[in-house]
């Protein structure tokens, strides 16, 4: 996928800024438990958002997804001081702006990184809404049963598909 890089140099120093920030806070901390919030006092945009976040188990792999998130934040995976190499990288697990598949796509990921004696940082980054738990579920449910073939909508199995695209810059991305 071809990304464009921001035009405007205030984006850019922005960036940078906040990048150089979290590197500097970051070097003080101990590895894999440390959070930074991105915006304590409200992330622009999403200051009336009431959606609670919501951390859940997918199926019976024992792996975390989190769901609603408002408040952005980075999880800091620092390397050994024997086996840094100076490089960092930032770590956004996906989830189509409705989950991040927070174990398989973020701290698994951060602790290959450290151990590989790369700073990793993964992003918690805001998602919409999927409302409460009960509406979550049954969303999942009917998920499920249209993937199984069993949604009602006469089609078979082998024959059922939809196309997708990555929505970069969308809805979520502004801000964090």
């Amino acid at each position: 996928m071809h990304m464009n890089a921001p035009k405007d140099p205030r984006i850019l120093r922005a960036a940078a800024a906040v990048i150089t920030g979290l590197l500097l806070v970051a070097a003080g901390l101990p590895a894999q438990t440390n959070v930074v919030v991105l915006w304590p006092n409200g992330t622009p945009g999403s200051e009336n958002w009431t959606q609670k976040e919501a951390e859940y188990t997918v199926g019976a792999s024992g792996l975390k997804a989190v769901r609603n998130v408002v408040k952005p934040s980075m999880t800091v995976y620092l390397p050994s001081p024997e086996t840094a190499t100076g490089t960092s990288v930032v770590v956004a697990p996906g989830g189509a702006f409705r989950m991040l598949s927070w174990d398989s796509e973020g701290t698994q990921v951060a602790d290959w990184l450290q151990r590989h004696g790369v700073a990793a940082f993964v992003l918690k980054y805001r998602l919409t809404d999927t409302g409460t738990d009960e509406e979550f579920a049954q969303s999942q449910a009917r998920a499920a049963a249209g993937r199984s073939g069993t949604g009602g909508a006469g089609a078979a199995g082998a024959g059922r598909g939809a196309p997708g695209a990555n929505p970069g810059r969308g809805a979520g991305a502004p801000g964090l």
